[in-house]
């Protein structure tokens, strides 16, 4: 019962979000687990931006939520912070919906399925706004580029940019959106040669 009131009161506020126009951005991290990039990384909230972390996992945004709410740097962003428990594959939120959408070591995930993988990017496809933005950043278990810019480009998204680990701009592109790494970046360089980050716009 808990998790129907926790998901039925996270969706009826998703709801109300672009209805708000003062709000310039959405920005959806897909699988945020219990450290939003938004805490942890350089990535962080400006007064025009919503933030909504989402996650299959209830006890994952649950104790997400606690820790945004025990942090004072994010007291300030009450009613920019948002947390769902739901599943990426049918996502909550009307067409034309976000600004962008981060997805975080998620697409080479071998647990997860390629046609889970391809209901992700036909998801995301429906619920960014036209030149919207999908961020795939890749430096655990990297999926092979070529496929997943043929998956990309098959339904609708160009392939803006591509940043790996031996391009100039890779620590500061790295560091918004991870920590793990951000600290060792020859370490990174050394096991997960294949990683990258990857901006695709919604044309």
């Amino acid at each position: 019962m808990i998790e129907k009131k926790f998901t039925k009161e996270r969706l009826k506020n998703t709801e109300s979000l672009e209805k708000n126009i003062k709000f310039k951005k959405i920005f959806i991290e897909i699988g945020t687990n219990i450290l939003p990039i938004t805490f942890v990384g350089g990535k962080r909230i400006k007064n025009s931006e919503i933030y909504i972390g989402l996650d299959k996992n209830l006890e994952n945004i649950k104790q997400a939520k606690k820790i945004s709410d025990s942090i004072k740097d994010f007291k300030k962003h009450k009613g920019k912070i948002f947390f769902i428990n739901a599943d990426a594959t049918h996502l909550p939120f009307k067409e034309n919906f976000a600004d962008e959408l981060y997805f975080g070591n998620v697409f080479g995930d071998p647990s997860i399925s390629l046609s889970d993988k391809i209901k992700f990017i036909k998801e995301a496809i429906r619920v960014l706004k036209q030149g919207g933005i999908i961020i795939i950043k890749e430096d655990n278990t990297p999926i092979d580029m070529e496929i997943l810019k043929k998956l990309l480009n098959s339904e609708g998204f160009d392939i803006k940019k591509i940043v790996k680990p031996t391009d100039a701009n890779w620590h500061e592109e790295l560091n918004l959106y991870t920590v793990a790494y951000a600290k060792n970046y020859n370490l990174l360089r050394k096991y997960a040669p294949n990683a990258f980050i990857l901006y695709a716009k919604k044309e």
